[in-house]
């Protein structure tokens, strides 16, 4: 691979971070389509921010609401 997976996962979460920052909240599918990512790295990236408590996610219909927690 062109780096180590686990930087690119970091790397997509600190992509996703930087998103919720300017919305309250946004559902898994909008994540997907606006970082162009594939739903194998949008998922891992999504765990990643789970583990760390930085985010918070909710079932909204076929998709998830995501949500970033108070710091």
């Amino acid at each position: 691979m062109q780096e180590n997976f686990s930087e690119v996962v970091s790397q997509n979460a600190e992509k996703i971070i930087g998103l919720l920052k300017n919305a309250p909240a946004a559902n898994s599918w909008d994540i997907k389509l606006k970082l162009k990512l594939s739903s194998s790295n949008l998922y891992l990236a999504l765990g990643y921010l789970i583990s760390a408590n930085k985010i918070t996610i909710f079932p909204d219909d076929l998709n998830y609401k995501i949500k970033l927690n108070q710091e």
